[in-house]
């Protein structure tokens, strides 16, 4: 398993575990769950944040697969099947980041 951490200026975390046929995005964060709505159209994840009436929009590039996503006690989760680990996020650049600035 390969393990990515991205620490955000909010202190809040986004992380991604590499399983082999599965990588697995998770994001701690700031708000109720009901300030987020996530969709997953192709192969990019657009999460929305709204957080004091504002709203802030960020897509996550994600690997070819069947995936899933949703929010539970403020994590995000998406996950995705697939046997193409050399898809992972972000090939080559570990720096993803979800804006939470809303």
């Amino acid at each position: 398993m390969n393990h990515h951490l991205q620490i955000d200026r909010d202190e809040g975390f986004l992380r991604r575990y590499d399983y082999g046929d599965r990588v697995v995005i998770a994001a701690d964060l700031p708000v109720a769950d009901e300030a987020v709505d996530v969709d997953v159209v192709g192969d990019t994840a657009i999460v929305v944040i709204e957080r004091n009436g504002r709203i802030a929009e960020s897509e996550l590039d994600l690997p070819h697969g069947e995936t899933s996503a949703g929010v539970n006690n403020g994590v995000l989760t998406i996950e995705i099947e697939t046997d193409r680990t050399e898809d992972a996020i972000g090939s080559g650049d570990d720096s993803t980041e979800l804006d939470e600035d809303a």
